[in-house]
């Protein structure tokens, strides 16, 4: 005992010295995590607001998408009930040869005899076999497709225009 108080009579300064030296480290250690925590949860933080507002896009263009979807939807439905009424008359939309005028378009003959009035409005499959259905169903379905393809173009536009805000 006597030993280590000898030494520490003599070399006192140095302990102190030491002994500030070791707290001054300790507390710049913890300075510098306390940073570095700090500077970390700051930039998790902002992954996390950064996340969130692209989530919240995400929803709000699903959301606009499913509207769009919904309103063409809606409007080919009831476009779709009012041609369901309107019967097409293809003879209507063909030209007649009794009032024909000096024109570049051909005039539509007259059916030749020897061919069936009935079976001359099926239509042949590529195997030659006979379908059940009509000019008058290919015209209805015409006329449903380029309804379907208004409303697919009326739902890109409407896209287009929500994505470009």
């Amino acid at each position: 005992m006597n030993f280590f108080r000898n030494v520490l009579e003599t070399y006192w300064t140095y302990a102190v010295c030491a002994i500030l030296l070791l707290v001054t480290f300790n507390y710049g250690i913890h300075v510098g995590e306390t940073k570095i925590q700090r500077a970390w949860d700051f930039e998790r933080h902002q992954i996390a607001v950064a996340q969130a507002k692209q989530e919240q896009i995400v929803k709000d263009v699903h959301l606009a998408q499913q509207k769009i979807n919904q309103e063409i939807s809606d409007e080919f439905i009831s476009r779709s009930k009012i041609l369901a009424f309107r019967k097409p008359d293809p003879d209507i939309w063909m030209r007649d040869s009794s009032a024909a005028v000096a024109m570049d378009v051909p005039t539509l003959s007259d059916a030749s005899a020897g061919v069936d009035g009935a079976g001359s409005n099926k239509l042949l499959d590529q195997g030659n076999h006979q379908q059940q259905m009509t000019c008058n169903q290919i015209i209805e379905d015409s006329m449903k497709s380029t309804l379907m393809l208004i409303e697919l173009q009326k739902w890109i536009n409407a896209v287009r225009a929500t994505v470009s805000r």
